[in-house]
């Protein structure tokens, strides 16, 4: 998904699951708002049932886009409607993204 199409999406308030899959400290020096926080090491065999929304799209990103790939396949493969940011929270920052911080 294009930093165009996630704000596009944002906007019309389409029902979209954020995950940020950087560590936790990167996170909360500044993360799309809204978006939960789940470090790309969960994805390596975890399970996603009950913490992520099946009823929505999920978007993953991290900082330029590679480990979403990743995390988004695993999603995928866990029966969710998953795609990842392409170029990560970089591709937003740079392209007037608004990033919000938690601490």
């Amino acid at each position: 998904m294009t930093v165009e199409n996630l704000k596009q999406a944002i906007d019309s308030d389409e029902s979209i699951s954020l995950v940020d899959t950087r560590m936790p400290v990167h996170f909360s020096q500044g993360h799309i708002s809204g978006a939960m926080n789940i470090p790309i090491s969960s994805f390596l065999g975890g399970s996603f049932d009950g913490i992520i929304d099946k009823n929505n799209k999920v978007v993953v990103y991290c900082y330029h886009g590679h480990d979403s790939q990743i995390a988004r396949n695993v999603l995928q493969n866990q029966g969710f409607d998953a795609d990842h940011l392409v170029g990560g929270i970089h591709a937003w920052a740079t392209n007037d993204g608004a990033i919000a911080s938690s601490g």
